[in-house]
């Protein structure tokens, strides 16, 4: 009966550790455009330039059953090169564990985004349905994690006929937090906190603590982020390099604020870091982290809004009450 308990409580534990994670996946690609195409280049391999337009498309739909649908990021870029226009979409899925039917749910989802951009010739002989290039987001792997995934739809006749749609996918800790920044991925470097979410949940329950190896991996991990988000303030800005900073440090409190060895080695970094950094500059001096967080919330807020999400959608991306973001948005 207690191994029961035990399971269910691990289970719950593990569905909000990859809410957490998700929730804020979804808050890395809400950038200015530059960053989040600076981003989609290095991810998929292209070369838009920087001042391209970038859009979010909607990512709810509705499934058989009349249930919910929602795609963690799926955006479209537009712009000129080489005097010719491009309109390209992408979709991206963050995924905290393996899970085998996950190019199943990413074809899904495209599929139904395709809907609306469909086009067909004068007299419908031909019906061309665009989907997003996809891409999954593992923040760890196990031995069974893909580097691409395969779904094969089949037609069956007298000669079956089969078109394959294949996701390729990338691995956040495959890389350093080093080579995560060198290869443009800095956005991803906040997920990188969620590494040692199993490391420190087996710690924990064998009753001994955390370890001291542990906790200073933690702490240069958290050091290390907050120094390679700087080394990118050109691209991102004073407001992106504290985002970056802020989403790691909300990420680090909601997977390890109730383990208290964890709270300590959190100390005097992240926002506390940058504005007591000398190279930083830019950070005003006497600005308490309190005053940062309100600022950056504020800001993400009010671009959220102006990229046309309501309240209630805000509220369910930034984990805060409806009434906080009516209050700011009617000021």
């Amino acid at each position: 009966m207690e191994k029961n308990k035990r399971t269910k409580g691990e289970d719950s534990a593990k569905k909000s550790n990859h809410q957490t994670i998700d929730k804020t996946a979804k808050k890395l690609m809400h950038f200015p455009d530059p960053v989040i195409v600076d981003f989609i280049n290095a991810l998929f391999s292209y070369d838009f330039p920087l001042d391209s337009k970038v859009s979010y498309i909607n990512n709810d739909y509705q499934g058989n059953h009349f249930d919910e649908l929602r795609a963690d990021v799926m955006l479209r870029i537009r712009g000129e090169k080489d005097g010719k226009p491009f309109d390209v979409k992408f979709h991206a899925e963050v995924q905290s564990e393996n899970d085998k039917t996950m190019a199943l749910r990413v074809f899904q989802y495209s599929y139904m985004q395709a809907l609306d951009d469909v086009k067909i010739s004068k007299n419908g002989s031909l019906i061309e349905l665009p989907l997003a290039e996809p891409k999954i987001l593992y923040v760890d792997k196990t031995r069974n994690t893909p580097k691409k995934a395969t779904v094969r739809i089949v037609v069956q006749s007298k000669k079956p006929k089969h078109f394959d749609y294949t996701v390729d996918a990338l691995c956040v800790t495959d890389y350093t937090p080093k080579e995560l920044s060198d290869n443009h991925f800095f956005l991803l470097l906040p997920l990188y906190i969620a590494k040692y979410r199993k490391r420190v949940a087996r710690e924990v329950k064998s009753g001994r603590g955390v370890s001291e190896k542990t906790k200073n991996e933690l702490k240069n991990l958290l050091n290390e982020i907050c120094n390679l988000a700087n080394e990118h303030k050109d691209l991102l800005g004073r407001d992106g390099v504290l985002n970056l900073i802020e989403y790691t440090n909300s990420l680090y409190d909601n997977l390890y604020d109730k383990v208290p060895e964890l709270r300590e080695v959190k100390s005097m970094t992240l926002v506390e870091k940058v504005l007591r950094d000398p190279h930083a500059k830019w950070a005003a001096e006497g600005e308490t982290r309190g005053v940062v967080k309100g600022l950056l919330l504020a800001k993400n807020i009010l671009r959220l809004n102006n990229q046309g999400y309501n309240a209630q959608e805000i509220s369910e991306q930034l984990n805060i009450p409806v009434s906080d973001i009516n209050a700011i948005l009617e000021n």
